[in-house]
C-alpha cells in the first residue's frame, strides 16, 4: 500500500451553487500540484448553454458531517463541453501534455462522462457515448475487488480520507478484514485501474449525483462479469470436467446433483475437520445433512477450499485456495479450458480467454477469492447467485478467507506465486532476458546498438527521472494512467439483454439485498 501521503489543503470558501446544475469543485491549492489558474471571465451565455454549464465553486475542509474534498484535480478546461459532444479517445499523455489532460481527457470531458455512465446501457449506446473501452476495462477490474464491494460507500470513504496520513485512517487499526480494510483495499483499485479515477475523484466531492452514477454503473458491471463468468464456467459443463468428476453423466443444471443430494457434492461442502466422519459412512452422513439433522456452522468453510492431503486440524492454514477445484476453476475462467481439462477437444475457433484480452499475467488473492466463492455456488442448489445460501453467507465467506490470507501474509505471497506459475507459468523466465546470453538473437543485437542512451549506470534514471525533476513537461514512465482495453480486444458474453438471472444479480451485487431463486 502506498505510504506517501497529500498534505491537507486550506479551507475556502463555498459558494452558491445553481440547484438545477450539477456540481463539482474548482481546483484547489494542495502542496503536490501548482494551484489552478482563476477561471476566465466570459460574457454571459444564452439560457440553454447556461443550462448545460456546471458551476466551479471551491471545496471547504471536511469535517465529522461532510466528506472531504476529492483528489486534486488539474484546472478545469476553459471551454465548455455539451452533453451531446463527443469525448476524443483516450490515449497516453505525452511529454508535453498540459496537467489538466488525463487520458487525452480534460477534467470537463471526463466529469460529463462518470454523468453518461449506464451499466445497463447497450453496447451501441456505450460506443455512442464513448464509454465501451472503459466498460471492458472495468469489467477486469471489478474482478480483482471480489463480489461485494459497497461502491459508494468506498468513493465517499474514500474521498473523505484522500489527505488524511494513512497512519491516521480507520483501516491502520484492523486486525482482519473488516468494513475499513475492504473500503481501502477498493479504493486503491480504482485509483489504479480506472481511468482518470486518480487525477480527477477530488472533484466528485460534493457531485452526489456523480458520486451515485458511478457506483451504479460499477455495481451493475460487477454483476453482469459475474453473470457472465458462470455461463462461462458452466458452458458444456467444463466446470465438471475441470473437477474431474467421476459421474459422466452428472449436470450442473438438474439440482438432484448438486447439494447435500449426492455424497459427490456433500463431501465437497463439508467443512474439511468432518471428512474422516464423512468418509466412515457417506450415505448415513449425506442423509442428515439433507434432512436438516447435521449443519455447519457458519464459520465453517467448504472442503472444496483446501488440498485435503496437507489440511491439519492442528494446521488449517495448510492447503487452503489450493484445492483442486479452485486451482481448476481459476484456470478454466482465466485461460480457457484448453489450460484446464485434460485432452480438451477444442472444436472451432472459440472465443479468446480473459488473459488474453486483456494481457493478465498475475494474480491476486482477490481474484483467488472471486473464484472460490462462485466454486462453492457451483456445488449448491441455488439456480442463481444469491448473497446467501440458507444460513450460508458468501460475504462472511469472503471476509473469513481474505482474513485469514492477510493475517498470514507469507503464506498468502506463496499462494499467489504458486498460481501465477501454475496458471500463466514461469513469465519471471521469460521477461528477465540478458542479451550477453544470447548475443546472436536479434534482441542480443538490439542492445549493443548504436542506441540513444549508454549502457552506464544510471542513464535510464537521468533520463526518464532525473530530467523530470528539473522540468514539469517531462513525465516518469510510472506516471501514466493505467491502460484501457482496446475495442478489438472485448469480451464477447457482455451484452445487455442478455441473462435471465441478470435482474437478480443486479439486486443483490452489493450483498445486502435478498432475492428469490429461479429453480
Amino acid at each position: 500500500m502506498p505510504s506517501s501521503t497529500v498534505p491537507r489543503s486550506q479551507p475556502t470558501t463555498a459558494k452558491t451553487r445553481t440547484p438545477t446544475t450539477r456540481r463539482h469543485a474548482q481546483s484547489i491549492d494542495y502542496a503536490d500540484e501548482p494551484a489552478a489558474p482563476p477561471p476566465s471571465k466570459k460574457p454571459p451565455a444564452s439560457s440553454s448553454a447556461a443550462r448545460k454549464k456546471r458551476v466551479c465553486e471551491d471545496t471547504p475542509e471536511p469535517d465529522e458531517h461532510t466528506p472531504p474534498p476529492p483528489p486534486t484535480k488539474k484546472a478545469r478546461s476553459s471551454s465548455e463541453v455539451p452533453r451531446d459532444s463527443s469525448s476524443p479517445t483516450p490515449e497516453t499523455p505525452s511529454r508535453s501534455s498540459s496537467p489538466v489532460q488525463t487520458d487525452g481527457m480534460s477534467l470537463d470531458e471526463w466529469l460529463e462522462l462518470i454523468h453518461t455512465l449506464d451499466g445497463k446501457a447497450s453496447k451501441t449506446t456505450r460506443i455512442k457515448n464513448n464509454y465501451e473501452a472503459i466498460y471492458h476495462t472495468c469489467r477486469n477490474m471489478v474482478r480483482k475487488m471480489g463480489h461485494f464491494a459497497r461502491f459508494e460507500r468506498v468513493i465517499r470513504t474514500g474521498i473523505k480520507y484522500i489527505d488524511t496520513p494513512l497512519a491516521e485512517q480507520p483501516w491502520a487499526q484492523s486486525t482482519k478484514y473488516d468494513t475499513a480494510m475492504e473500503d481501502r483495499t477498493m479504493w486503491e483499485v480504482l485509483m489504479s485501474d480506472f481511468p482518470g479515477f486518480a487525477t480527477h475523484i477530488k472533484h466528485l466531492h460534493g457531485d452526489h449525483e456523480g458520486v451515485k452514477l458511478l457506483s451504479r454503473f460499477l455495481t451493475t458491471t460487477l454483476s453482469k462479469t459475474r453473470s457472465d463468468d458462470i455461463l462461462r464456467m458452466e458452458n458444456n459443463d467444463n466446470f465438471l470436467r475441470t473437477c474431474k468428476i467421476p459421474n459422466s453423466k452428472y449436470k450442473l443444471s438438474k439440482k438432484s446433483h448438486r447439494g447435500y443430494k449426492n455424497t459427490t457434492m456433500a463431501r465437497r461442502l463439508i467443512p474439511p475437520q468432518w471428512i474422516p466422519q464423512f468418509d466412515a459412512d457417506p450415505q448415513t452422513m449425506t442423509r442428515k445433512l439433507k434432512d436438516g439433522e447435521t449443519a455447519p456452522l457458519p464459520g465453517d468453510l467448504p472442503s472444496c477450499l483446501w488440498d485435503l492431503d496437507q489440511f491439519t486440524e492442528q494446521d488449517t492454514m495448510a492447503g487452503l485456495l489450493y484445492g483442486s477445484d479452485v486451482r481448476g476453476a481459476y484456470k478454466l475462467l482465466y485461460t480457457g479450458p484448453e489450460s484446464a481439462i485434460e485432452n480438451y477437444n477444442k472444436s472451432g475457433k472459440g472465443q479468446p480467454s480473459i488473459a488474453q484480452k486483456y494481457g493478465i499475467t498475475t494474480v491476486t488473492i482477490h481474484s483467488i477469492v472471486y473464484v472460490a466463492l462462485l466454486v462453492r455456488h457451483f456445488w449448491s442448489t441455488q439456480g442463481v447467485w444469491k448473497a446467501t445460501d440458507g444460513k450460508f453467507s458468501y460475504p462472511r465467506m469472503a471476509r473469513l478467507l481474505l482474513s485469514a490470507c492477510m493475517r498470514n501474509p507469507k503464506y498468502m505471497h506463496n499462494l499467489i506465486n504458486d498460481y501465477t506459475h501454475d496458471v500463466f507459468g514461469n513469465i519471471s523466465a521469460y521477461l528477465d532476458v540478458d542479451p550477453e546470453d544470447d548475443p546472436n538473437s536479434t534482441f542480443g543485437l538490439l542492445m549493443l546498438g548504436p542506441n540513444e542512451l549508454d549502457d552506464s549506470a544510471g542513464a535510464f534514471y537521468q533520463y526518464f527521472y532525473g530530467e523530470s525533476e528539473e522540468s514539469d513537461a517531462v513525465q516518469a514512465p510510472g506516471d501514466a494512467e493505467p491502460e484501457m482495453a482496446e475495442e478489438g480486444d472485448f469480451e464477447s458474453a457482455d451484452d445487455a439483454d442478455a441473462h435471465p438471472d441478470e435482474a437478480e444479480s443486479n439486486a443483490i451485487s452489493n450483498g445486502d439485498a435478498k432475492a428469490n431463486a429461479h429453480d
